[in-house]
């Protein structure tokens, strides 16, 4: 599918569907409506159903077994009906609500809803001529202030993914207040020969396998989601589709995640954490937001990782941090992650062009501009150990003897390098001991030239022996 968010292109079809309803308070003005609609659909699309009576009270229409056919697609909804309309397809129609219920899809993608509902429902013009009835608008300029949707089964062409929702609510979609929801039991599978996992091969380099994902449980509240959507569907475009300014345009109003049960499975990786909690802000002209998670595991290692390390790497507590200035751009992010008795990392990077900011001059896609890093690693569990025996026994040396044999070249490299001097203390005694990393470039460092740095440095002595010494380049051992 072109679009990434499902249910939101679901929605837009049911709106093709159900906007025929409009101003029908008899059953004659009806049947004029429908010849009227089925004369201006494009010539590949039809539109049929078994039974169609107007509901005077709720001025509007109902149909039994409704179907919309164009082209390769079609759409079906066992009952549908359509609550007082209001507007023209010229200036934007209105609907107080909508409801579908059996819906099947067939077509590139192919399946079924048992429920859709959307009320207070209202739609961007769709055409300048309002006889021209050719496409749907477009998911992010739909506003509605309650939709639901109950099981949901829909998968794309063999060989594809399948998607899968027991329920989802969302209020206040495309409305500045921020909208709410939540949703449960939702997963997505690719097959091996997917696109999407073949992909995923190749730029990893890592084995071919499925692509599985799932959440158990989610809540949001504040988040525009309907902003997100157009951000999505402008791509590379520019300028951005009207309205919508850059990514902090997102955070203007306070808005909270919390899931718990999530799980991913990629390039034969399993990722799986309990719960997951983010909240972001705008306050003072700065952005602040903030991501806690609780129980991450890793298993399914590669077998030249599992000779070194354990089958299940556990992070008891991650978190990060960002703390951007609106205005200039520069910012600070931290990671934090740690397991009580066996370590604790903290990762810090300040900079400019975290993330998006109207009127910049640089693109997103060049990444942050970086004038300052920082890593920490506390031992506190014997893992550098327990990392170095496991070295030590598949070249069948004791460990003391590996760690010497490490300790002398790291001893000599230390007379070119200065701000590695505290790497030998830690090797040889890292339990109970914090060793500090930090890197504070002469000039702010893009990713690009992060990632060449080791290259830049072999290539030129002077700029060697500047970047490699404190205070540019600095270790220490707490």
């Amino acid at each position: 599918m072109k679009r990434p968010l499902l249910f939101f292109g679901l929605c837009s079809v049911i709106v093709g569907l159900g906007w025929v309803g409009a101003r029908h308070e008899s059953k004659a003005e009806l049947q004029r409506a429908l010849a009227s609609f089925r004369a201006n659909l494009p010539p590949d699309a039809r539109f049929e159903y078994d039974r169609a009576y107007p509901r005077i009270l709720a001025r509007g229409a109902g149909f039994e077994n409704a179907r919309f056919t164009r082209g390769s697609v079609r759409l079906a909804a066992r009952h549908l009906t359509v609550n007082n309309p209001t507007g023209f397809l010229v200036s934007g129609l209105g609907f107080s609500r909508i409801r579908a219920e059996g819906v099947t899809v067939d077509g590139p993608v192919s399946g079924t809803i048992d429920d859709l509902t959307l009320n207070r429902l209202r739609l961007p013009p769709m055409s300048r001529d309002k006889k021209d009835i050719t496409s749907l608008p477009p998911a992010s300029e739909i506003r509605f202030r309650h939709g639901q949707i109950h099981r949901l089964d829909l998968k794309t062409a063999t060989p594809g993914c399948r998607f899968r929702l027991r329920e989802a609510i969302l209020d206040n979609y495309g409305h500045d207040d921020g909208n709410g929801g939540e949703l449960h039991d939702l997963s997505a599978v690719c097959d091996t020969d997917s696109p999407q996992a073949l992909l995923l091969s190749r730029r990893s380099r890592l084995k071919l396998a499925p692509i599985q994902a799932g959440i158990g449980t989610l809540h949001e509240k504040g988040f525009r989601l309907a902003r997100m959507v157009a951000l999505i569907d402008s791509g590379a475009r520019k300028p951005l589709l009207p309205g919508l300014k850059a990514e902090p345009d997102l955070w203007e109003a306070p808005a909270t995640f919390e899931s718990g049960k999530i799980a991913a499975s990629l390039a034969g990786l399993r990722l799986t954490i309990d719960t997951s909690e983010m909240g972001s802000r705008i306050e003072g002209g700065f952005l602040k937001k903030e991501t806690d998670m609780r129980d991450v595991v890793v298993t399914g290692l590669p077998p030249q990782a599992t000779r070194f390390l354990p089958d299940g790497i556990r992070v008891a507590h991650l978190v990060q941090r960002l703390h951007l200035n609106m205005k200039s751009g520069h910012g600070e992010t931290a990671l934090t992650a740690s397991t009580p008795g066996v370590f604790s990392l903290e990762f810090g990077m300040s900079g400019a062009n975290f993330v998006p900011l109207p009127n910049q001059t640089r693109r997103a896609s060049e990444g942050p501009l970086i004038d300052s890093l920082q890593i920490s690693y506390r031992d506190e569990g014997n893992t550098v150990d327990t990392l170095l025996q496991r070295i030590a026994d598949s070249q069948n040396v004791p460990l003391a003897q590996l760690k010497a044999r490490l300790i002398l070249p790291m001893a000599i490299m230390i007379q070119t390098t200065p701000g590695l001097s505290a790497l030998p203390g830690f090797l040889e005694n890292a339990q109970g001991h914090t060793l500090v990393f930090a890197l504070h470039p002469p000039e702010p460092l893009t990713l690009d030239m992060l990632r060449s740095l080791g290259a830049r440095l072999k290539a030129d002595s002077a700029m060697r022996q500047r970047w490699l010494s404190p205070p540019v380049l600095t270790t220490s051992l707490q």
